[in-house]
């Protein structure tokens, strides 16, 4: 299933989502994401390297492997994070 979901989660600018989700409710995996918005990510090469990454995580835990290779990547970012993007995608899946 292909999501297109928008928000503005706690902590978070305007996040744009596009993301292809497999499996049932209970053990969704992402697929692929195309996260775009109103945040800040320096450098954006990096932010593309990091949104490369994020194919075939379960959506369990994506938050947490967001921040983490974010922080390897040594992204410095404003207006997103790893529950923010759950928070959206979550909210286009259940109308929350």
């Amino acid at each position: 299933m292909i999501l297109h979901c928008q928000g503005k989660p706690e902590g978070c600018k305007l996040l744009r989502i596009e993301v292809e989700l497999e499996g049932e409710q209970t053990n969704r995996i992402v697929r692929s994401i195309n996260i775009k918005g109103d945040f800040f990510a320096i450098p954006e090469e990096r932010f593309d390297a990091l949104e490369s990454s994020l194919s075939n995580l379960p959506l369990e835990g994506f938050a947490a492997f967001f921040d983490a290779r974010a922080r390897e990547q040594g992204l410095q970012m404003a207006g997103i994070h790893g529950e923010g993007i759950v928070a959206v995608i979550r909210s286009g899946l259940y109308g929350a």
